[in-house]
């Protein structure tokens, strides 16, 4: 439980410290290719099941995204979208690329879906 815990918090820390220099528009294919490296490049590293990793991941980016956009919707959006991602790399976990690349290309199709839809504005 701990190393999921560290591995979690890790993968928050890192992508925040990455996605920090990145504009809005690295929001449909870099952003979530930073994520899921983190997220299951971690869960892989630390040997843990990739989706509690991607459900506390989920939590804290719902959470910061709830207080700086003032929608309380984000947070249970972020927290299924990532547990999606996670569901489906603990699904593919026996094969740790395809399990990323899938989980990637979900991310990325959200991503790109939602900057469509909202025009830009996460």
């Amino acid at each position: 439980m701990l190393k999921t815990i560290v591995s979690s918090i890790l993968a928050i820390f890192l992508a925040l410290f990455f996605n920090s220099y990145l504009g809005k528009k690295a929001d449909s294919l870099l952003i979530p290719l930073i994520e899921e490296t983190f997220k299951n490049g971690l869960a892989y590293l630390f040997n843990v099941s990739p989706l509690p990793v991607h459900l506390i991941f989920g939590l804290a980016e719902g959470i910061w995204e709830s207080f700086t956009n003032s929608k309380w919707l984000l947070l249970g959006n972020a927290l299924l979208g990532h547990g999606v991602y996670g569901a489906v790399a603990l699904i593919l976990w026996s094969k740790p690329y395809l399990a990323f690349t899938v989980a990637f290309l979900l991310h990325a199709l959200y991503n790109t879906y939602i900057l469509k839809i909202t025009g830009g504005a996460k």
